[in-house]
C-alpha cells in the first residue's frame, strides 16, 4: 500500500521540525514555527523614529499594548 501525502503536517514523535526562513539584510535566518505566534506585515506608517539613535534603528510600534523595537 502506498503512504498517504499527510501534506505539511508533521507527525508527533518523529524529531521533525518546521522552519520559518526570513532574511535580514544578507543573512538568512530560521525559526521554529511552533514558537511563532503570528507574522505581521511591516508598515512603515506604523514607526516612530526614536532621536538620536543608531541609524540601524528603524524606530518603535505598538504592538498588542507593548513597545517593540522592529
Amino acid at each position: 500500500m502506498a503512504e498517504e501525502n499527510k501534506g505539511i503536517l508533521l507527525e508527533s514523535g518523529t524529531n521533525e521540525v518546521e522552519i520559518a526562513e526570513f532574511i535580514v539584510g544578507n543573512q538568512n535566518l530560521g525559526i521554529n514555527v511552533a514558537k511563532i505566534q503570528q507574522i505581521i506585515q511591516y508598515k512603515q506608517e506604523l514607526l516612530t523614529p526614536l532621536p538620536e539613535s543608531d541609524p540601524r534603528v528603524l524606530g518603535v510600534f505598538l504592538f498588542r499594548g507593548e513597545r517593540t523595537i522592529p
